[in-house]
């Protein structure tokens, strides 16, 4: 029986971990990617994270789950994973002069006041039903209210900017006022770290597999036999009903649990380039 083959398109966390699900399964899997390296939004420099850096919520964590089973060292910070290892080592600096403890408790309280009326704007966005705004409008709205010194203001852009781009990876004028910390608080208390940086995971996940480099693709076509991913040339992947790899533990003969996997795929943006599954 021939060997069934599959493509995936984007070597960043999800499609590294579809390639993976594939390959142990037995497909033979191709990996296509338009940068010069794996990792996708995950990128570390040595040893320094320019990327996606924290597991928000240890335990239960699905990156959890898969660093100790890829055996890559992970470290407990616990607290808020935007002020390592909580407040109290939290060490704040202006112009070049550590602030004393009674100023830096005045930053860390006006924050909270901040993104209390914050979520109040919220709150009345939902009640009216009104349009969803950015985190920075509501922010600025909130500011709006107090008459503060241009210093206060500049401890809290410090804070949104951090809240913002170190939790999400993205400013607060790109992120959603209504959604933007949605699912926070899914897993356990307390937050960790990957001891080499976040590629660890991913050089990890990407040991063993055909990983094509410098390949955008410019377009995929679809037949009922194969599937044609045109990336600096053609790569062609065939899979049939019959050649789905099918996994005992699964009973009934089912499909293989890695469609999980390529769903998630999928859903992230990293289409996987096969023939889709038929129960």
């Amino acid at each position: 029986m021939q060997t069934p083959s599959a493509i995936v398109i984007g070597a960043g966390l999800s499609g590294l971990s579809a390639a993976r699900a594939l390959v142990d399964a037995g497909w033979e899997t191709i990996v296509v990617e338009a940068r010069d390296r794996t990792g996708g939004r995950v990128h570390t420099v040595d040893g320094i994270d320019m990327g996606a850096h924290w597991i928000h919520g240890t335990e239960g964590n699905p990156l959890t789950n898969l660093a100790r089973q890829m055996d890559v060292p992970i470290m407990f910070v616990g607290g808020d994973s935007s002020y390592t290892g909580g407040w109290e080592q939290l060490q704040l600096h202006m112009a070049g002069h550590q602030l004393p403890l009674e100023q830096k408790q005045t930053s860390i309280l006006l924050m909270d006041e901040v993104q209390d009326a914050v979520d109040t704007i919220r709150r009345d966005l939902q009640r009216s039903g009104g349009a969803d705004i950015s985190l920075e409008q509501a922010v600025e709205q909130a500011l709006s209210q107090r008459g503060l010194l241009p210093e206060l203001r500049t401890h809290v852009a410090w804070h949104v900017a951090l809240l913002s781009r170190d939790d999400w990876a993205a400013g607060a004028e790109k992120l959603s006022l209504l959604w933007w910390d949605d699912g926070y608080e899914v897993y356990g208390y307390g937050d960790s770290v990957f001891c080499h940086g976040a590629a660890s995971l991913t050089d990890r996940l990407a040991q063993g597999l055909d990983i094509r480099l410098n390949h955008p693709v410019g377009r995929v076509e679809y037949t009922d036999e194969s599937v044609t991913v045109f990336a600096n040339g053609e790569i062609r992947s065939s899979a049939s009903q019959d050649e789905t790899p099918r996994n005992p533990a699964a009973g009934n003969g089912g499909v293989d649990a890695s469609r999980a996997v390529l769903r998630e795929a999928v859903l992230a943006g990293e289409p996987v380039c096969v023939r889709p599954f038929v129960d």
